[in-house]
C-alpha cells in the first residue's frame, strides 16, 4: 500500500521495508442483505454489504444504499 507509480518523484514517500507490520488476507468474508417495499407500484429497497478487512489491523468495510424506484409509465412491460 506504500508507494505507487509517483513514489520515485514525491519526497513524502518515507522506504519502511524493515518495518512491515500489516499483510493482505488470504480469505475475506463478505455479505449483503437487505429489504425491500412495494407499494402500488413504487418501490423502496435498503441494501447492506459488509466485508471483513482486507488488510490485518484495519477495520471491517460496509457499504448501505437506499434506492427509490417511481414508475413513469403506466404501460405494464411484460418479460419476455
Amino acid at each position: 500500500m506504500q508507494g505507487g507509480i509517483f513514489r520515485s518523484r514525491d519526497t513524502h514517500f518515507e522506504q519502511l521495508s524493515g518495518s512491515q507490520q500489516t499483510h493482505m488476507q488470504y480469505w475475506t468474508i463478505g455479505m449483503d442483505y437487505g429489504i425491500g417495499i412495494v407499494i402500488n407500484r413504487m418501490n423502496i429497497n435498503y441494501t447492506q454489504k459488509t466485508r471483513t478487512a482486507w488488510i490485518s489491523g484495519t477495520g471491517k468495510h460496509s457499504v448501505g444504499n437506499i434506492t427509490l424506484l417511481i414508475p413513469i409509465s403506466r404501460k405494464t412491460i411484460i418479460g419476455d
